[in-house]
């Protein structure tokens, strides 16, 4: 499991799009507020995580600052997992973000695997903005935030 985080872990600083790789995860498990079974992947997107995105790529409040209430009620409405309803609303900024928008509405209706493979795609159209040495930085920051 530590070498599917290292080896992707430049895309789970990105956008927490490292669900892109979560399909080799075998079985998909319910988790607080998931009414559909979802991977289990989710789980893995802290505080800290969203914290990384917010601060050194979206360079604003994405996840934030959107009320508790307001994060409860869509991710009841869709039967996601608090961490999922989360991940969407970061794809969501991130898709915005290198021209190819996609509601969270419209990432809701995705299956999982169809999020994954979003995902990985944003990732490498957001990666090509980046020099190798931003990369590098990220990625270490990534690495602390998981400790």
């Amino acid at each position: 499991m530590k070498k599917l985080v290292k080896t992707t872990l430049f895309a789970l600083v990105v956008a927490f799009v490292v669900i892109a790789c979560a399909q080799a995860l075998a079985g998909n498990t319910p988790i607080a507020y998931a009414e559909k079974k979802e991977s289990p992947i989710y789980s893995y997107l802290t505080d800290d995580i969203i914290a990384l995105y917010e601060e050194d790529v979206a360079g604003e409040a994405v996840v934030t600052n959107v009320p508790s209430a307001r994060l409860e009620k869509l991710a009841k409405e869709h039967g996601f997992s608090l961490q999922k309803t989360k991940a969407l609303i970061i794809l969501s900024d991130l898709s915005r973000r290198v021209d190819q928008y996609k509601t969270f509405k419209t990432l809701a209706k995705m299956t999982d695997k169809e999020i994954f493979k979003f995902g990985k795609h944003l990732v490498d159209e957001y990666g090509k903005t980046l020099t190798e040495e931003e990369k590098q930085k990220l990625k270490q920051k990534a690495l602390n935030a998981l400790k």
